[in-house]
C-alpha cells in the first residue's frame, strides 16, 4: 500500500478515536504522535487491505478460469455473477459459490457440484438437469423456476430454500434436508425423496405423482392426505 493511503487510513483512525470521547463527554488524555493507533502499519491495517484486495484479486481469477475452462474444483467463487454463463458439464466439486449470482446459468450435462456451498446463492432459472449435487448445501437458496430434471442431490442441505415452480421430475433427494423448503407449484413427479425431512416444508400446488415418500419425515396429517391424493406412493 502507498504512503498515501497509509496516512489516509491513519487520519482517518485518529479522527473517528478523537470523535468518540468527545460525544460522549469525556476528554481524551492522550497526545497526537503518542498513540498506538497513529500508525495503521503497526496494528496491520495495510496487511489488511492488501489481503482484502488479494481475496478478491483471487476470487476474480477463479471466475475466469471457470468461464475459459469449465473447470474449478474447490475454487472461491463467493458472490461472483456469472449470471447467463454457460458451464455445460462444469466440473465444481467443493466449490465456495456462496451468495454468488448464477441466475439463468447453464449447468446441465453431469455437471459436478459435488458438496459444493450454494448458501443462499441465486439459481433462479438455472439449468441443473442430470447435474451432480451430492451432499451441495443449498441452504436458504433461490432456484425458483430452475430445472433439476434427474438431478442428483443425494443428502444434500435445501433447508429454507425457494424451490417453487422448479422442475424436478426424476430428481433424486434421498436423505436430503427439505425442511422449510418452498416446494409451491414444483413438479416433483417420479423423484425419490426416500428418507428426506419434510418438517415445515410448503406443498402448496406441488405435482407429486408417482414421486416416492417412503420414510419422509416431518410430514403434517395434511401434506400426508393431499399425497395421497394427488398420485405419491409410500407415504
Amino acid at each position: 500500500m502507498s504512503y498515501v493511503k497509509k496516512s489516509l487510513v491513519a487520519a482517518a483512525i485518529i479522527v473517528s478515536v478523537e470523535f468518540i470521547p468527545i460525544v460522549s463527554g469525556i476528554q481524551p488524555n492522550y497526545v497526537y504522535g503518542e498513540s498506538d493507533l497513529a500508525e495503521p502499519a503497526d496494528m496491520g491495517f495495510g496487511d489488511t487491505v492488501e489481503s482484502l484486495e488479494a481475496d478478491v484479486s483471487g476470487r476474480q481469477s477463479d471466475k475466469e478460469k471457470l468461464i475459459s475452462t469449465r473447470q474449478c474444483p474447490g475454487c472461491d467463487l463467493r458472490d461472483v455473477n456469472l449470471a447467463g454463463a454457460d458451464l455445460r458439464s462444469a466440473e465444481l466439486g467443493g466449490t465456495n459459490l456462496s451468495g454468488a449470482i448464477l441466475e439463468d446459468v447453464d449447468l446441465s450435462a453431469g455437471s459436478n457440484l459435488g458438496n459444493v456451498n450454494l448458501t443462499a446463492a441465486n439459481l433462479k432459472n438455472v439449468n441443473l438437469t442430470d447435474a451432480i449435487m451430492d451432499g451441495a448445501n443449498l441452504t436458504n437458496a433461490d432456484l425458483t423456476g430452475a430445472n433439476l430434471r434427474q438431478a442428483v442431490l443425494l443428502g444434500s442441505n435445501l433447508a429454507n430454500a425457494n424451490l417453487s415452480g422448479t422442475d424436478l421430475i426424476g430428481a433424486n433427494l434421498r436423505g436430503a434436508n427439505l425442511s422449510g423448503t418452498d416446494l409451491t407449484n414444483a413438479v416433483l413427479r417420479y423423484a425419490d425423496l426416500f428418507g428426506a425431512d419434510m418438517s415445515g416444508a410448503i406443498l402448496n400446488g406441488t405435482m407429486v405423482q408417482d414421486a416416492n415418500f417412503r420414510g419422509v419425515r416431518g410430514l403434517t396429517p395434511e401434506q400426508k392426505e393431499y399425497l395421497k391424493k394427488n398420485g405419491a406412493s409410500g407415504h
